[in-house]
């Protein structure tokens, strides 16, 4: 065998062992498949429309969190049939990210855990700076869980009207009389063996729970004067 015929079978033998190289690095790499891409962590979601856990007790909403929940909310609302309509529902969820914004720089911390009256939804606790909404609120839909925070954030509102948000609730003085569904939760537990002060808050909170646009005016109006000012 000459010297350009041992040359050229030299060229075919490396292109050869490159062309198997590329095949096993590149063509027989295995892929990532849906729940590999799962385990993983890169997809939160294992299929379309499946209910993701609840957020662990203790949780403190932050924006991603409340993301998290709002997402939840949403497919529970889809499966019971409560989604409304997409313009609402989009104004519902601007509004309680813009109540989370205002709290955290009020430093009140919203928390996912039982209040301490276990029959309670929510809770206000001036001392803690602290919101507490009770875990089954998050499987309740989104007009449920976004009442039960705006009535909190009511009492947080309360407590600016005493001159701080770490004091003692007073009433805003918003008025209104209590109809009869009102009426009658403040007859139930936790509210039944309550003194007439707590009533009275309770009541107001009841009236405009459902306000949201009155509640974040007189969060900033109350609680953040400062940056209302500064908006004008």
């Amino acid at each position: 065998m000459n010297q350009p015929q041992l040359r050229c079978q030299w060229r075919h033998i490396l292109l050869a062992g490159l062309a198997l190289l590329i095949y096993a690095l590149v063509i027989r790499q295995p892929s990532i498949g849906p729940s590999d891409a799962s385990h993983r962590g890169d997809d939160p979601t294992s299929s379309a429309g499946e209910l993701s856990p609840p957020l662990p007790r203790y949780t403190e909403l932050s924006a991603s969190t409340l993301a998290v929940a709002l997402q939840r909310l949403r497919l529970i609302d889809d499966q019971g049939g409560r989604l409304g309509d997409a313009f609402t529902r989009q104004q519902t969820e601007a509004t309680l990210q813009r109540l989370l914004r205002h709290l955290h720089v009020l430093r009140v911390s919203v928390v996912i855990l039982e209040p301490v009256h276990s029959s309670a939804q929510g809770e206000w606790n001036h001392r803690r700076r602290e919101i507490r909404l009770h875990p089954r609120v998050l499987d309740a839909g989104l007009e449920r869980f976004a009442t039960t925070l705006q009535h909190e954030v009511l009492h947080t509102i309360q407590s600016c009207a005493a001159g701080d948000v770490i004091q003692a609730p007073i009433p805003i003085g918003l008025g209104g009389d209590a109809n009869a569904a009102i009426k009658r939760i403040l007859k139930q537990p936790p509210y039944a063996k309550a003194q007439p002060a707590v009533l009275v808050l309770e009541q107001e909170a009841f009236l405009h729970q459902s306000n949201a646009p009155l509640i974040e005016a007189l969060l900033r109006q109350t609680c953040l004067p400062s940056t209302t000012s500064a908006r004008r």
